[in-house]
Order: structure tokens, then sequence, then C-alpha cells
């Protein structure tokens, strides 16, 4: 008759056996918890994406991160964000550089000469000759019966703001930058849409009125345009041509000063 204690003791070898080999064929058979991921498009080459790696650990000049499970989930507004700094100054009208093709900064017309622009739009323009001291931003030709708004180019105070003779009305702003006093002149402007006076304070990008109609009082009967000066040091002078290239110093090419200050 069989030992009936022999048999109990390899019957448990047996079970255990059985055990430890079920345990090994399963280990085999799982799934590392590392997935492969495209590092160009950030896609997974496996059917199955760890869900411990969110979108937010992904940086395409590295390997995937599997996030800790116990860290709460990265919020990405969060994460500093280099910004440019605040530009110091705006320009006057929008899409300056598309209007800027006529009338440069310091542009010469000789004594008794008649090629000037104005000529060609407004038959009664007055002719002035010299140096031009500003630039002179044209309008497009879908604007011609359309209001264009004309901005402070930087915070200052208005010096003065009403008629003067070549411009219609002309708006006179002063300001400072980096310790230097500037002076701006926005000429050729209808005088019924000024919305400032002498002694206001304006803001950068600040509407202070709309161009006049072209060939009008109101623009000085000229082609519909701005012309826009930028004259050195806190005096007024509003000649719009001066004759000669040493007078000319005290003004500032507009399109240069722009650009070496961030525009």
């Amino acid at each position: 008759m069989p030992n009936k204690k022999l048999i109990t003791t390899l019957t448990a070898v047996v079970v255990v056996a059985l055990l430890v080999l079920a345990a090994f064929f399963l280990f085999r058979s799982t799934p590392s918890n590392m997935t492969n991921v495209n590092q160009t498009t950030g896609q997974n080459t496996n059917q199955q994406l760890n869900s411990n790696i969110t979108t937010a650990d992904f940086n395409t000049n590295s390997a995937p991160v599997i996030s800790n499970t116990n860290a709460p989930p990265l919020n990405i507004n969060t994460i500093p964000v280099n910004t440019a700094a605040p530009a110091l100054l705006a320009y006057p009208i929008d899409k300056f550089q598309q209007r800027a093709t006529a009338n440069f900064f310091g542009t010469y017309y000789p004594v008794g000469g008649h090629d000037h622009p104005d000529l060609k739009v407004c038959p009664t323009a007055k002719y002035y000759s010299g140096y031009h001291t500003g630039m002179d931003l044209e309008t497009f030709s879908t604007e011609l019966n359309t209001s264009v708004p004309v901005f402070a180019i930087a915070d200052g105070i208005v010096r003065q703001a009403g008629p003067v003779t070549g411009y219609g009305t002309l708006v006179v702003i002063g300001f400072s930058l980096k310790g230097d006093d500037y002076t701006t002149y926005y000429g050729h402007i209808n005088g019924s849409t000024v919305t400032v006076k002498a002694g206001d304070a304006v803001t950068q990008g600040e509407k202070i009125a709309e161009l006049g109609p072209a060939c009008s009082s109101a623009n000085g009967d000229v082609r519909k345009h701005l012309h826009f000066g930028l004259h050195k040091g806190a005096g007024i002078d509003v000649r719009g041509y001066v004759p000669d290239k040493t007078t000319l110093d005290n003004w500032v090419d507009s399109a240069t000063f722009f650009s070496a200050n961030g525009l």
C-alpha cells in the first residue's frame, strides 16, 4: 500500500513546480512599460502608448520622459516663454513700409522745377523747393474716399494742433526717447477729425486724427497722404523743405529711426 505521506509530499512538490513555471511564462509574455516614440513626429510606433506619457513630456531633441505617476499633471500654460521687449515706438500710420514709396526724407526739388508727386494729382498744388524734411506715406487707391487714421508714435505732449500753410492741419507732438528729445509732425490732416489739442498728453499708438481729402483745403491742396517729420530737440520748426543739407541735419530719417528702435 503506498505511503500516504510520501504521496502528499510529491503532490505538493509538483504543484509548486507548476506554479513556478506558470509565473515564468506569464512574466515573459507581459509587454514592457517602455514605448517606442518617433522623435521627429512624436508618434507611438507600438500599438499601445503608456498612459503615463503626455504630449507635454515630448521634446523632439531627446527621448520621451516617463512622468511620475504621483506628480500633478503638467500645465503647459505655466512654462516660461521668452517674449520680446515692448516696442518703444508705434508707426504713425498702418502699413508704413508699403506706403513709403515716394518723396522720401532728403528728396531734393530744385527751384523752378515741377517734378513733384502733388502736381501729378492736384493741378493747383503749390510747388516747394529744397530738401524734404519728412517722409511721405501714400494712400492706396481703395482709400481715396475712406477714413485713414493717424497715430501718435510715442507717449508725449501735443505742442500744436491747427491750420498751417501747405499742410491743411498740422499736429505737432513732442516726446523723449532714451534721454533725447524729439518733435514729430503729422501733416495733411483733416482738422475736423483731430482729437487732441495743445497741452494734451498722448499715448503710444493713440489715434490723433485722420488724413484730409485729396486736393482740398483740408489737406493743403495736395494728394491724399501723410507727411511725417521727425525733428531733433524740443523746438518747433514746421518747414517741410529746407534749402541745404546742413539745415536738414536737424531732422531725422524716420524709416531709419524706427528700424533702429525695434520696428
